[in-house]
């Protein structure tokens, strides 16, 4: 069986960091307004790695947080603009530098 690699969610908060996401505290007061809002999470940064994946997946496991992290696609200038434009698309929060 092959697993499709994607998440569905209805009226998800969406947030686009244009930065590395590597640092558990500055995750965890969006996670827990997730949780206290009972509402589904988007996360979509340039990477995503270290403690803020495993706070992500922890939290995921252990509270059932319905949340996703998206590492953002393209390079360099190219990504800025993709993610500019995913969150006007969207109507997504962006979080830049």
């Amino acid at each position: 069986m092959r697993k499709s690699q994607t998440t569905e969610y209805e009226n998800p908060a969406i947030l686009v960091f244009e930065k590395k996401l590597s640092d558990a505290q500055s995750l965890l007061p969006i996670l827990e307004q997730a949780a206290k809002q009972n509402k589904p999470l988007i996360l979509i940064a340039e990477d995503i790695d270290g403690e803020a994946l495993s706070t992500i997946v922890v939290n995921r496991i252990r509270s059932g947080l319905k949340v996703c992290a998206v590492k953002a696609p393209m390079f360099g200038q190219n990504r800025v603009n993709s993610m500019q434009d995913i969150a006007i698309r969207t109507g997504a929060t962006l979080l830049a530098r």
